[in-house]
């Protein structure tokens, strides 16, 4: 469980996209693809259709051969495997990939040193020894969480005191809450003051630690523009608060109430502004961002008030 403080606006910002590492899903690719699948597949969905969905959903990335094309393939064969429904041409296609080395070879470019090449040269002999005889029994199906209603909610705006005794405040801009695991995102304003703040001035306050960052892959789709030729896209830095299991929920929530006091809310729409990593569940991104980057005043200088009437004007 993590502990909630006013010290937390200063620690945890959110991680800029590009991890990796040499087990499958050690990439950002590949952990969404898997997340994405299982997620799926506990609702009741079929594996061949969940299957052709993510093939679509991650088409970009599937394109992208030279780098993260085998981030989706190889998650996706694993966990057709799990579920007993890995196709003769997907094992085909991700054998064929491995022995000539090609992965490797991906790897060599993007600058992995030769301790990193022998741990994806075992992973990968491995994980190929695996699915290529197929699993007995598919994996169970989960119980989905049950979502859970909360006064927090994507949009609420939240005054709380830092160390100093001053009083500052934050936005939300991701609350999803179940029986069994929730998060809560917040975005830092630029208030601070004496007293607690109104929501007369969240409305004109900023939002605090922006910056662009370099996108790839699958997010390219959601570039607002190019620099020395790489495609970037807006980023605020993220302090994530979260719960893992029915036991914390409780002690989450009294944590939120000693912590933070909510003045107000704005359209749940804004919190477009500030994902990145989890933006394909919001479906009016790739227009807004582009119309948003647009604006002739940047983002990092619009009041809260502004963005708001901004973004929900254009998604009606």
């Amino acid at each position: 469980m993590l502990g909630l403080t006013s010290s937390d606006f200063t620690l945890n910002k959110g991680t800029h996209m590009g991890t990796w590492g040499h087990n499958i899903n050690e990439n950002d690719t590949s952990f969404d693809v898997t997340e994405t699948f299982f997620e799926k597949y506990n609702e009741g969905m079929e594996p061949a259709a969940i299957k052709k969905a993510l093939l679509k959903q991650f088409s970009t990335s599937l394109n992208d051969v030279a780098e993260d094309r085998d981030n989706v393939l190889f998650p996706l064969a694993q966990c057709l495997w799990e579920t007993c429904a890995l196709d003769d041409a997907l094992l085909a296609e991700v054998k064929k990939n491995i022995e000539h080395g090609d992965n490797i070879k991906t790897c060599e470019t993007l600058g992995a040193d030769d301790d990193f090449l022998k741990k994806r040269r075992a992973t990968l002999e491995k994980f190929l020894s695996k699915i290529s005889t197929p699993k007995e029994k598919p994996k169970p199906r989960k119980k989905p969480p049950a979502r859970i209603e909360s006064k927090y909610r994507a949009g609420s705006c939240l005054t709380f005191k830092y160390p100093d005794g001053t009083h500052g405040g934050a936005v939300a801009i991701d609350a999803d809450f179940f029986n069994t695991k929730g998060t809560m995102t917040l975005a830092l304003t630029n208030l601070r003051s004496k007293t607690p703040p109104a929501f007369a001035d969240f409305e004109r306050a900023k939002i605090m630690d922006f910056e662009w960052d370099s996108v790839y892959g699958q997010s390219e789709r959601y570039a607002a523009i190019k620099k020395d030729g790489e495609l970037h896209t807006g980023r605020f830095h993220q302090h994530s608060l979260d719960y893992k299991s029915k036991q914390e929920r409780e002690a989450f929530f009294k944590n939120l109430d000693a912590t933070f006091c909510i003045v107000g809310e704005l359209p749940k729409f804004t919190q477009i502004l500030c994902n990145t990593t989890w933006i394909d569940k919001v479906s009016e991104t790739a227009d807004t961002f582009d119309f948003y980057y647009n604006q002739d005043e940047p983002i990092s200088e619009m009041p809260l008030k502004e963005l708001a009437k901004v973004l929900t004007t254009r998604a009606k």
